[in-house]
């Protein structure tokens, strides 16, 4: 399953004070992106990270982001939504056909 997961930070992140955080934060997303579970990453335009994964549900992909400090720290939650793929051109096919 593919999952699309949203960072929303709870509260100002200082980067001095969280120099140790944010380098766990950063080892625990290679980890991920090493066993192939985030594919990609983006952070947006207020430096909040955009995931794409594959995990099996969106119930394991919640626990698992859990596990990130920032998210166990309490400065950090993920929105999680599934991606499904688009099925907009068979409207298009169906209607020419």
């Amino acid at each position: 399953m593919k999952i699309l997961a949203i960072e929303k930070n709870l509260r100002q992140i200082d980067p001095d004070r969280e120099r140790a955080t944010l380098s766990d934060e950063a080892i625990a997303l290679y980890e991920l992106y090493h066993d192939e579970i985030v594919r990609e990453f983006y952070f947006n335009e207020n430096h909040e990270a955009i995931l794409v994964l594959e995990y099996t549900s969106i119930a394991a992909c919640e626990e698992l982001l859990h596990e990130l400090p920032l998210v166990k720290n309490g400065l950090t939650r993920f929105e999680l939504m599934e991606m499904r793929p688009y099925t907009g051109f068979e409207r298009v096919f169906i209607e020419n056909s």
